[in-house]
């Protein structure tokens, strides 16, 4: 699960950034966040399931639910006239069936930049705890925001029993690809 020292400093890492504890048991240290992707998906999905994608999306995800025999359900953001995006939350939960184990989120998202607030962070979690189903929150992008010093993360809500795996690299903000 990774070096015991490395998941304290992540631990200590995230309670500083983030304002929460979590401790270096609940931290797995992978090669990448693409190995991570793979984990999550081999953990959560089994041959047929599909997995809900907020998209445009870079295509980690999609390569990784397929390679499980996974089944990639995409619910795409709108755009607004101003050029932005927004994610309408009723398309998403629309889009989850009885196969549907997890929803994947990337937010700051890869290629629009889309970031999702926290309140609609907390309808989401509410919506997965109902249902039984996971998210896999894709945050690598978190400190490459401009508005404010991190991004709103699912760390911040999801708490010990949180039907969340959240995911982080140390390749974008720290340029270490």
């Amino acid at each position: 699960r990774g070096i015991p020292e490395l998941r304290a400093a992540l631990s200590a890492y995230t309670e500083r950034v983030y304002g929460i504890k979590c401790p270096a048991h609940r931290i797995s240290v992978t090669t990448g966040g693409m190995q991570a992707i793979l984990l999550c998906c081999q953990l959560l999905l089994d041959p047929g399931d599909n997995i809900v994608i907020v998209s445009p999306i870079w295509p980690n995800i999609t390569s990784a639910a397929k390679l499980v025999r996974g089944i990639p359900k995409y619910v795409a953001l709108d755009r607004k006239p101003d050029g932005s995006f927004k994610l309408d939350l009723q398309k998403v939960f629309d889009a989850v069936g009885d196969r549907t184990p997890a929803i994947f989120v990337n937010s700051p998202g890869n290629p629009t930049g889309w970031t999702m607030t926290s309140d609609e962070q907390k309808a989401l979690l509410d919506f997965a705890r109902k249902r039984g189903v996971w998210i896999m929150a894709d945050e690598v992008y978190a400190r490459l925001i401009y508005t404010r010093p991190v991004a709103p993360s699912f760390l911040e809500l999801a708490g010990p029993a949180g039907p969340v795996l959240v995911l982080d690299s140390f390749s974008k903000p720290w340029a270490m690809a």
